[in-house]
């Protein structure tokens, strides 16, 4: 079993952050939240791979409270990483 990146101070995982609803509406997925050198490398990786990337900075609003301590890094240090298959012209 894989131990959690983060804990609330009870020992608790913290709770994953939201993704945007909008984005996986359109089309694109989920791939994870990197800090910024892996999230560059994300981008790199999957457009070769022949996906659109887009790389989007948490919200604060899709942090749980619950994650409070946490909310002001991830959301200055860290990018949720989007994908999806590019569209054939």
């Amino acid at each position: 079993m894989r131990k959690p990146l983060a804990t609330v101070s009870d020992g608790t995982p913290c709770p994953p952050i939201a993704s945007d609803e909008s984005l996986l509406a359109d089309g694109w997925r989920r791939r994870y939240l990197a800090d910024r050198v892996r999230a560059n490398e994300a981008r790199e990786m999957y457009s070769s791979l022949g996906f659109d990337v887009l790389l989007r900075k948490p919200q604060p609003s899709h942090v749980r409270s619950e994650c409070d301590g946490c909310r002001q890094v991830a959301c200055s240090e860290y990018f949720i990483v989007y994908t999806r298959r590019r569209e054939q012209s």
